[in-house]
């Protein structure tokens, strides 16, 4: 084998190698979110960082999954809204 198709066979390796990473990576990111619904925990990004062990600036830095933890805080935001609302009704009536 020459070294350049050393180098090549190199290069695929890496680059599979890091393809993988960032897929695991993604996994583990939507498992967490899912577990911290499942959980009934808030869901933003300080605590998915926590949840997935990953860095907040990796969170804003992937689109999907920004978009993702944006509407289901002001899913979990509005949620929150409706239950004080209903129980200040509630202790008014």
């Amino acid at each position: 084998m020459s070294n350049e198709t050393t180098a090549q066979l190199n290069t695929h390796g890496l680059l599979a190698y890091a393809h993988r990473k960032a897929e695991e990576t993604q996994k583990r990111v939507h498992q967490a979110i899912d577990q911290l619904l499942r959980e009934q925990q808030v869901v933003n990004f300080n605590t998915v960082a926590k949840a997935a062990n990953v860095t907040k600036s990796y969170l804003y830095a992937h689109q999907e999954v920004r978009e993702r933890i944006e509407v289901l805080r002001i899913q979990q935001s509005k949620e929150r809204l409706e239950q004080q609302w209903a129980e200040r009704q509630q202790h008014q009536a």
